[in-house]
């Protein structure tokens, strides 16, 4: 399931380094549509665009 706390992965504060997770689709778009969260549904479409070009 999806983490409580959002966080996929973690590093060691002001070390440079590079962070990988592992994340399935199903269960992000789960949680954008039923989760306690809605941040994308409080987006301010006046401040900025999302503009998809599909490769």
């Amino acid at each position: 399931p999806f983490a409580r706390d959002g966080i996929a992965a973690d590093t060691t504060p002001n070390v440079e380094t590079v962070a990988f997770a592992d994340l399935r689709p199903e269960t992000l778009l789960t949680a954008r549509n039923s989760g306690t969260v809605k941040n994308l549904k409080d987006r301010r479409h006046d401040l900025y665009t999302v503009n998809w070009r599909g490769h």
